[in-house]
Formats: C-alpha cells, sequence, structure tokens
C-alpha cells in the first residue's frame, strides 16, 4: 500500500454529488477483497460466494449461536460503494484497507435497499441485512478522522457511506466487472425459504386441498431469480414461462407446456392451476408457504418441498 495522506472535510463535503448519482438498480462490481487473516488483503479477478462462508478464503466467521440454532450470517460480507473509497482515498492500492469484501458503483441507500432486497452479482444472489456498518478505530487511522465523521454523519449514515452487511443466498462466482442488479424485494411474512431456487409444491388450490390418485404428480414450481423464468409442472405436463414482481408481488407470463394426456382429474387440476398462474396479481411468502393471489383472495397454496404438510 503507498500513500496514506487523508483527504479533507471540504474535499468530501464536495464529492457527495457524485456520490449521490451512484446507480439505482444496476451497477458494476468494481473490486472484489478477500482477508485471509487479520490485517491481510488478497484483491481477487474472481470470487466464490457461499452460503456458509461467505466469500470464500475469507477470515470472516460466524457468531457463536445456541445449540439448535443457525449461525448468524447477518454480517457475512460487507459492501462498500466504490465512489465514497474512490473519494476517501484516491490511491486504488489503498481501497482494501477499508475492510470491505465487494466495492460497488451502486446507491447503497436504505431506501434504495433495505434490508431483505436481494442483488444479483455474477452466478450469486445476496440480500441486504438489518445490522448497521459503522467505522471503527481502524478506519479512523487508515482514512483519518474527517473521513469517519464523514461517513458516521447523519447524511452519510442516509446514504450508508461506510456500506451495508449482506449474506449469500444463492451461492456462486463474481467477477470484477460484473454486473450487479437489483432484485424485486419479497414480502415475508415469516421466517421461511426464499422465493427464488425452491421447490414450490401446490397443496391448495382455491381452498380446497389437492388429493393425489395413486402414481399422480403434484404441481410444482421453481423460480430462478436470475433470468425471471419459471420450470415446474403442472402434474401432468412440464411447464416453462417467465415471472416478474411488481409492487404486489408475482405475476407470470405465457407458460408454455408439453402435450402428455394423463386422467382426467389430473388434466383438470393442471388447468385450473395454469388459469391461477395467468390470473395472480401478486403473492406473499407465509412461513413455509407461497400463497398466490387474485385482489384479495387467495388462489392457490404451495409449500417448500422440505416442508412437512399436515
Amino acid at each position: 500500500m503507498t500513500s496514506d495522506v487523508h483527504v479533507s472535510a471540504p474535499e468530501l463535503e464536495a464529492g457527495l454529488p457524485n456520490i449521490e448519482r451512484a446507480p439505482a438498480s444496476e451497477g458494476t462490481v468494481v473490486l472484489i477483497v478477500r482477508r485471509p487473516a487479520e490485517g491481510e488483503r488478497e484483491v481477487l479477478e474472481e470470487g466464490e460466494l457461499d452460503r456458509d462462508e461467505g466469500l470464500v478464503g475469507d477470515r470472516w466467521r460466524p457468531h457463536a449461536r445456541k445449540d439448535g440454532e443457525a449461525a448468524d450470517t447477518s454480517t457475512q460480507l460487507t459492501l462498500m460503494n466504490a465512489r465514497v473509497i474512490a473519494l476517501l482515498s484516491p490511491d486504488r492500492e489503498r481501497w482494501g484497507l477499508a475492510g470491505d469484501q465487494l466495492y460497488v458503483d451502486l446507491d447503497l441507500r436504505p431506501e434504495n435497499l433495505p434490508p431483505g432486497t436481494r442483488l444479483a452479482l455474477g452466478s450469486a444472489v445476496i440480500e441486504v441485512t438489518d445490522m448497521p456498518h459503522t467505522g471503527c478505530a481502524k478506519f479512523t487511522s487508515r482514512f483519518g478522522s474527517d473521513a469517519i465523521r464523514f461517513v458516521n454523519s447523519p447524511r452519510g449514515r442516509a446514504l450508508r457511506l461506510r456500506g451495508m452487511n449482506a449474506r449469500v443466498v444463492q451461492p456462486g462466482r463474481v467477477r470484477r466487472g460484473d454486473t450487479i442488479r437489483k432484485l424485486a424485494l419479497e414480502r415475508v411474512a415469516g421466517p421461511g425459504p426464499p422465493l427464488g431456487g425452491t421447490h414450490w409444491t401446490l397443496v391448495e388450490l382455491d381452498g380446497v386441498a389437492v388429493e393425489l390418485g395413486d402414481e399422480e404428480s403434484a404441481p410444482h414450481l421453481v423460480l430462478d431469480e436470475l433470468s425471471s423464468r419459471l420450470s415446474g409442472s403442472g402434474g401432468c405436463n412440464r411447464l416453462a414461462g417467465s415471472y416478474e414482481i411488481g409492487d404486489e408481488g408475482l405475476r407470470f407470463g405465457p407458460i408454455a407446456s408439453t402435450r402428455m394426456a394423463c386422467s382426467e382429474a389430473a388434466m383438470e387440476r393442471e388447468s385450473a392451476f395454469l388459469a391461477v398462474l395467468a390470473g395472480a396479481t401478486g403473492h406473499r411468502l407465509d412461513g413455509s408457504a407461497l400463497v398466490l393471489v387474485d385482489g384479495d383472495r387467495a388462489r392457490a397454496r404451495l409449500i417448500a418441498a422440505t416442508a412437512e404438510t399436515s
């Protein structure tokens, strides 16, 4: 690392307009930094993001939890706006000293990326957590007292100048220069599986439990957040199509299916399921269940494949 000249308060204030112009929905991964040990930094061209480890090879470890409790991954990854670190240190070789793993050109403000927002980068998906990220004594020594006051000021916190915490929800690889894209915020009414990547099995249709005959298969869906495509089965035929998440939740585009013949009951169930998908105006996540709605009316209830029915 080279020069450690600190930027003055007036210079920092003058740089705010450029920070505020960061893209809101789709930006760029500018730098990836791994911290293999205390005080060590490795700049990576490509990194692997893992649900359990975060950035593979980084020294982050989950906080200890009671027996049987899931590991706390709320501080698994930290992201910093690349425009902020460029302002704090014109010397790019010193950026990694901030202690974050991902430096991105993206608007990190809480109103743009509230907790629960998901971001696609490379082949991975991460989720913003509600754990605050603030500067420490090391940050002050490396970038100066004006810098710590700048990022921790009321305006600095409103802009998330120090950055934010996130966790990995879909493992994958990310390269420097990859696009980082905001995915639609999921509406969650309790702890449960993610909307994307989960095998959702139909258990209730228009208030009536789905009862399967011998050798019949339940309709199911799998949503791919990166491509906004769906795959699955109507219980008889394979399904493929697209979806989007609007203000009220899931809406499905045209759905194509194969043309196999099945029992009359299976064909009627599949036809009703496709009609529900075509008319869905939104969704809600309720624990381990995905509920598709048409206005205020619940039309279909699907559960995660690992969830138990009762």
